[in-house]
């Protein structure tokens, strides 16, 4: 201020000289600049925290889309990319929980099926046995001069017969279980020729009728460590069915074989043997 008075004096004016003019008009010039940078960058800011939160917002819609589907059991949920963020992970989580839940309902679609398809099997097979019985007691009660002979074949038939009842009423009840998670498993080290012993056993009713002889053909020391009942109803599952498939007067043969990672139970029949459409069941 004091040199711009004194030179004043000389009649030299420091404020309105072109030159402080054209640096005042380029000040004001960078002043708007630097005004108008500041407020696009504001506008950028906030214009990328708008966009982030709408993307953010559809990305929380679409999940409440997908647990809309998955309450409705429909799981046929899509995810197009894989992107970073908490809630990405959220949306990828839910879709791996959809996987998960429709494996299990297409698993427990078919344990339903196979339940459903077993039951009407026993079912059916129930129907053959009892209607012989039937007609055998009614041939007994109207028959008066039915021979003594003719009527111990009658009863001996209607007991092999209410003997198949009884087995396949049990097969009802254990598929029941089953389906209730009733049963468990009690894991215990036993002998191979037990277990075989009382699986012959089991169809030597079924064995007389057809003439047949079920052969074990091993009396080695091999163990397994299994429940012994359970394993007793499958293996008899599988001979029974040898034998039901098989003609009178033939042979079964049962043999049994360890190596280092397990043991082998060789069951053969003679039989029709199985159709080929049926081998990869």
């Amino acid at each position: 201020e004091l040199s711009s008075n004194f030179l004043a004096r000389y009649g030299i004016n420091t404020f309105d000289t072109e030159i402080v003019l054209a640096n005042k008009i380029i000040k004001n010039k960078e002043y708007i600049m630097i005004f108008v940078l500041g407020l696009g960058y504001l506008l950028g800011i906030v214009l990328l925290v708008i966009l982030y939160h709408q993307r953010e917002e559809k990305k929380l819609k679409n999940i409440t889309k997908m647990i809309q589907k998955i309450n409705k059991r429909d799981y046929s949920l899509e995810i197009d990319k894989n992107e970073e963020g908490e809630i990405s992970c959220l949306q990828n989580e839910l879709y791996k929980t959809a996987l998960v839940l429709n494996e299990q309902n297409n698993n427990l679609l078919k344990d339903k099926t196979i339940l459903k398809d077993s039951l009407s099997d026993i079912s059916h097979q129930l129907k053959t046995p009892l209607t012989s019985v039937n007609i055998m007691l009614e041939n007994l009660l109207d028959s008066e001069k039915m021979s003594e002979e003719k009527k111990k074949e009658f009863i001996k038939d209607i007991y092999h017969k209410t003997s198949k009842i009884n087995f396949l009423i049990l097969e009802l009840l254990k598929l029941s279980r089953f389906d209730a998670d009733a049963i468990t498993f009690e894991k215990k080290k036993v002998s191979v020729k037990d277990i075989l012993d009382e699986v012959v056993e089991n169809v030597s009713v079924l064995c007389d009728l057809k003439n047949m002889e079920v052969l074990i053909n091993d009396s080695k020391s091999t163990y397994l460590v299994c429940d012994k009942r359970w394993q007793i109803e499958a293996l008899t599952n599988i001979v029974k069915n040898c034998v039901e498939h098989s003609s009178d007067g033939q042979k079964i043969n049962i043999s049994y074989e360890e190596n280092s990672l397990f043991t082998k139970i060789i069951i053969e029949d003679f039989g029709c043997g199985i159709n080929k459409e049926d081998i990869k069941h």
